[in-house]
């Protein structure tokens, strides 16, 4: 009898000193992002891909309303300058700028099969007075009266130039300023779809913790995710992103609920996952 409760002590005793804290599951999420005002009128490509979303647009049109922000002289130059920063040519490269869009039926019939070196020299030409088609007239009609056309006309001037080898005389190296936020989260975004040939990932957690800075932790969430999902991954790497991902994830909540603060994200839309 004794024999029997010394084993169950013994037992007992190993149990409680051994035994690992359990593993609560379910799904967790952390606080929303912030949404800045620029967000209406800038927004990532998928797979840095810009010239499917300008032929995208070309055909389907976009919402003018949303474009709010852009519109304005001063955002328009510090968006630019953010992009130039960065480098034109890893937005379209020289191959993209001359290649034939919207061969859809559904754009509209004076932008069917032009390429965009086509379509900014008409541009450039109707603005300077050289009659075509009633479409870019119309154009720079829209453009005056939201009080840009000068701005337009310049960053087109400077992107014709630039695919061109032209020689332009362009105020937009030295007095325009970028916008800091803007080039900094589209040059993180350029990085990231250089992985195959870089395997950085370090910019990963560089870009996450910018994004956090930037109290938009859904997307800092969301980018671990895609990161995961779209590339092979060493063990140590794995984990690091792992803890990284789910570092700031405190509230439990329904799953169902979780997918849906994943959408929330205002920059970095969410990807197809197994599950938290």
């Amino acid at each position: 009898m004794l024999y029997k409760k010394l084993l169950i002590f013994i037992i007992s005793v190993f149990a409680f000193f051994s035994c690992k804290e359990p593993v609560e599951k379910g799904c967790f999420i952390g606080k929303k992002d912030k949404d800045y005002d620029f967000f209406s009128s800038i927004y990532r490509a998928i797979d840095f891909d810009y010239i499917h979303l300008i032929d995208e647009i070309g055909m389907y049109g976009i919402n003018r309303d949303n474009f709010g922000w852009v519109k304005n002289p001063e955002n328009l130059k510090s968006t630019y300058r953010a992009i130039k920063s960065i480098g034109l040519e890893k937005f379209i490269s020289e191959n993209e700028f001359n290649q034939v869009l919207f061969d859809k039926k559904m754009a509209h019939p004076s932008i069917q099969n032009k390429s965009l070196n086509k379509l900014i020299k008409l541009l450039l030409d109707s603005y300077n007075g050289k009659k075509n088609d009633e479409y870019f007239t119309k154009f720079w009609l829209r453009r005056r009266k939201e009080k840009n056309e000068k701005i337009v006309y310049q960053i087109l001037e400077d992107i014709y130039c630039f695919y061109t080898s032209k020689e332009c005389d362009s105020i937009i190296n030295t007095n325009w300023k970028p916008n800091s936020l803007i080039e900094n989260m589209l040059s993180f975004d350029y990085e990231l779809y250089q992985l195959d040939e870089t395997r950085d990932f370090e910019n990963v957690k560089n870009y996450f913790n910018y994004l956090e800075k930037l109290d938009l932790p859904i997307s800092a969430h969301n980018l671990i995710i895609f990161t995961m999902r779209n590339y092979e991954l060493d063990d140590l790497t794995k984990k690091e992103l792992l803890i990284l991902k789910n570092k700031n994830n405190i509230k439990k909540v329904k799953c169902h609920d979780y997918e849906q603060w994943r959408l929330d994200a205002k920059w970095f839309a969410p990807v197809y996952d197994e599950g938290p």
